[in-house]
């Protein structure tokens, strides 16, 4: 499913599984408060790779992507920050998946 917010953990335990083109390969990773997921869809079209299961109880503070950059590109200072981050994530991104 395609993704729409960015989330923050506020409270408690989370696992992503995710999930690859087999599932011998899926890796999971665990999140804890503090944390935050599906980043990449506040810089690109992003779609959910797996699946995230409670540990603990858990809250979480939703972040729209399209309020996001709704709001960034308002100011002509936060849009050309916010433009630079995200050049450099997406760098970073293909850096890690090899993909250039």
């Amino acid at each position: 499913a395609e993704a729409k917010k960015v989330q923050f953990l506020t409270l408690g335990s989370l696992v992503y599984r995710c999930k690859y083109s087999d599932l011998e390969s899926a890796k999971m990773v665990r999140l804890e408060q503090g944390m935050w997921f599906v980043e990449p869809v506040l810089w690109m079209p992003w779609k959910h790779a797996g699946e995230m299961k409670a540990l603990t109880e858990v809250d979480t503070v939703t972040v729209s992507a399209n309020k996001f950059r709704e709001i960034v590109q308002g100011t002509r200072e936060v849009f050309l920050t916010a433009r630079g981050y995200a050049y450099s994530f997406l760098c970073e991104m293909q850096e890690n998946t090899g993909n250039s």
